[in-house]
C-alpha cells in the first residue's frame, strides 16, 4: 500500500492527487508534481534528486471543495527513487502547523 511509505502510523486515509508544488532546498527551489497525499507527507515526482535524510520546505497546492488548500511545511525526505518519469521522493511532514492539518483531513476525509 503506497500509504504505509510515507509513515508506518499512516491510518489508511490517503489520496492519490495530481497537485503542483515546490521544494525548497540549499536555497534552491524545485518544482514537482505530487502524485499522493496522506495526513503525514507527500508521494512527489520531480526531475531533481534530493537524497534520503535531507531536511527541506514543501509546499503544496491544491484544492478541495473549489477552494485552494496549501499545504507548507517543514519535511524530509525519507526515499528517493529514480523512476521513468523523474526521481520518486517520499517527503514525510515534519512539522505541519495545526490549521493546515486541520484543511488537510477535511480534504482526507471529504468534509
Amino acid at each position: 500500500m503506497v500509504s504505509t511509505i510515507i509513515s508506518d502510523k499512516d491510518n489508511g486515509v490517503g489520496k492519490k492527487v495530481n497537485w503542483p508544488g515546490t521544494i525548497k532546498y540549499l536555497n534552491n527551489f524545485i518544482y514537482f508534481t505530487a502524485t499522493y497525499i496522506n495526513e503525514n507527507g507527500v508521494i512527489a515526482t520531480t526531475d531533481t534528486n534530493i537524497n534520503k535524510g535531507q531536511e527541506i520546505l514543501v509546499l503544496v497546492r491544491g484544492f478541495h471543495n473549489s477552494q485552494k488548500l496549501s499545504i507548507y511545511a517543514k519535511a524530509q525526505v525519507i526515499r528517493s527513487m529514480l523512476t521513468s518519469a523523474g526521481f520518486e521522493l517520499v517527503i514525510h511532514f515534519a512539522d505541519l502547523p495545526s490549521k493546515m492539518q486541520e484543511a488537510l483531513d477535511d480534504f482526507l476525509n471529504d468534509i
